[in-house]
């Protein structure tokens, strides 16, 4: 049973048992997929796969239940027609027809195309391989638990922070969730689902992400 983050002689200490922390890692696997697959690894390090080492060709458990629920599409499973594009060297890469991707690497200048081409050609690359970089390290840490008990520092404990920021902005577009409007509607037909529904495993593991990530938020504040 997981128990939340806390702060102990510098570190950051929380149980989470291990279906829980496989939950988590498939999470952050498939969010460093969609980028991936957007323009290929971050330098140095090749794709993810569930269990924190190169990809391989079976899908995980957590993209099974995305697709049951129909929450994803062709740009998730690789086949959209931004999965080739890499962008590098070749001024602004294209915008994603994937909207979860768009929400990761969001435009600059929204009400300007011709700004927001240049904010992309400067910065998308960077941003996105520094998320990249934060999602393979929150993986390495995860599949590299052998107890039911994560024990970060501080770094470590960053790039799972920033990690579960995108992949809950990931399972928020999935689940069209775009204001507080959403969230509540969607809280409240929660209960009327059958436990099985793949929809509502998704919803009820983005309310456990969102949790677990709000008490390491809250551990890693300054004292």
């Amino acid at each position: 049973m997981a128990r939340a983050f806390r702060r102990r002689r510098g570190r950051f200490v929380a149980d989470l048992a291990a279906p829980e922390r496989e939950i988590v890692l498939d999470c952050i696997v498939q969010t460093a997929a969609l980028l991936e697959r957007e323009g290929g690894p971050a330098p140095g390090a090749g794709p993810l796969d569930p269990a924190g080492g190169p990809a391989g060709e079976d899908a995980d458990e957590f993209e099974a239940i995305m697709r049951r629920a129909g929450l994803t599409d062709a740009a998730f499973s690789g086949d959209g027609p931004g999965a080739a594009a890499d962008g590098v060297g070749r001024g602004a890469p294209p915008v994603s027809d994937d909207p979860a991707v768009r929400r990761l690497l969001p435009d600059g200048h929204r009400d300007d195309p011709a700004q927001a081409e240049a904010f992309r050609a400067l910065s998308a690359q960077n941003v996105r391989s520094t998320k990249l970089t934060h999602l393979h390290r929150a993986a390495e840490v995860l599949a590299g638990a052998t107890q039911d008990r994560l024990d970060l520092g501080e770094d470590d404990a960053r790039a799972l922070l920033l990690s579960l920021t995108d992949v809950r902005l990931v399972l928020a577009e999935r689940l069209e969730l775009r204001t507080d409007d959403d969230v509540e509607h969607l809280e409240a037909q929660l209960d009327a689902l059958d436990a099985g529904d793949g929809r509502a495993q998704v919803m009820l593991t983005y309310d456990f992400l969102t949790w677990f990530q709000e008490t390491l938020a809250s551990a890693m504040l300054p004292r």
